[in-house]
């Protein structure tokens, strides 16, 4: 019996990781936005001393959430401007 598991890696080409990479505009958009309102949410935040520990893992998953999205948008980035890179290149 095989055992779903939702870590494992896909086998891809260098040009298709870099392909990968590059968020539609919407899907960019849509980053930015889930970003900026993950970012308002985590400013906004009350500190509540009768759970403190709460807030402060409440806190760092925000800061996760904002981490992963950022991450997200300088990988298309960073794969966009090798993509013209190699462009120019040719």
């Amino acid at each position: 019996m095989e055992i779903d598991n939702p870590f494992h890696i896909n086998s891809l080409t260098e040009e298709e990781v870099l392909q990968a990479q590059v968020l539609p505009e919407y899907n960019r958009r849509f980053i930015e936005n889930s970003r900026t309102a993950t970012a308002i949410d985590k400013l906004n935040m009350p500190l509540d001393p009768e759970s403190y520990m709460k807030s402060v893992q409440e806190e760092a998953y925000k800061r996760g959430m904002i981490d992963a999205y950022t991450y997200l948008l300088d990988c298309s980035e960073n794969a966009l401007q090798e993509i013209e890179e190699r462009k120019s290149n040719t």
